[in-house]
């Protein structure tokens, strides 16, 4: 998917594959808009405190338990 749009439809055919009750969360940072990655479930932490910019959920760090799961939508890293 890297660097090509994708359709809604598309999206609804990768979705179907997910658990209907996970929440979706999307990666980004600053301004613009950017092609994603396939998505993914993943086990997040919440910190509601972070700032702004950081995200209000994170990938657990050390032996630090992940207490919530998501449908993750990552922008793509166009440094890469």
């Amino acid at each position: 998917m890297k660097n090509n749009p994708v359709t809604v439809k598309e999206l609804i055919q990768m979705l179907r594959d997910f658990p209907e009750d996970l929440p979706i969360f999307v990666s980004g940072y600053e301004s613009g808009y950017d092609c994603f990655y396939k998505p993914e479930i993943i086990e997040l932490v919440h910190r509601p405190d972070n700032m702004y910019f950081d995200g209000e959920y994170q990938i657990p760090e050390g032996n630090e338990s992940p207490n919530i799961s998501a449908v993750v939508l990552a922008r793509v890293n166009r440094n890469e």
